[in-house]
């Protein structure tokens, strides 16, 4: 969804899983929302770096996120996670606001480039 002012909705799940770093939703919404966010077409192995970009600047939006606690392992099944999901979204609602990163917070790298200094570290 969009919104006038060049912000866009993203379901709580999403918007979690940038804020936790734990999967919440399906990979495409995550892709999707960090597409959006660095304004690049990331490739997949770029995800974990604009994450925790992305991480960062949500949680400056939204610091009460920051409360939100995924101890490894807690949840072990599709109930578990559907149950802590809507717990969350009874205290922070279902769809949250997200504006682009601004300029410069996301360094855009060459996929390739980026690919190779991966496997060189």
């Amino acid at each position: 969804m969009k919104q006038e002012n060049n912000s866009r909705q993203f379901d709580l799940e999403t918007v979690l899983t940038v804020t936790t770093h734990i999967l919440l939703t399906n990979m495409g919404s995550v892709h999707d929302a960090l597409n959006y966010l660095t304004g690049e077409d990331l490739y997949s192995h770029q995800l974990p770096r604009a994450l925790g970009v992305a991480s960062n600047y949500v949680l400056g939006l939204y610091p009460q996120l920051g409360e939100v606690n995924i101890v490894g392992g807690q949840m072990s099944s599709a109930a578990e996670v559907k149950k802590f999901t809507d717990e969350q979204k009874a205290k922070y609602g279902d769809i949250l606001s997200l504006s682009p990163m601004p300029k410069g917070m996301y360094e855009a790298m060459n996929p390739l480039d980026e690919l190779v200094k991966m496997k060189f570290r």
